[in-house]
């Protein structure tokens, strides 16, 4: 396995992982959601599309993806 697709599956994994731990609360009372770190849930998402991006890129420069 090349290193910066590892690379870019270790961002993308780490980072799902805290945006399941960032808190969130309901927003009146149903299922609306509410994070109560927004700055985290935000760095979070660009950090999760980064990793996503290197992965694709990095497979699509190798020939990996038809």
């Amino acid at each position: 396995m090349d290193f910066v697709i590892l690379l870019g599956i270790i961002i993308t994994v780490l980072e799902a992982i805290v945006m399941m731990l960032t808190p969130r609360e309901p927003m009146w009372g149903y299922s609306v959601y509410r994070s109560k770190n927004p700055a985290m849930s935000a760095l979070a998402v660009f950090l999760i599309i980064l990793g996503l991006a290197i992965i694709i890129v990095k497979a699509w420069l190798n020939g990996q993806l038809g």
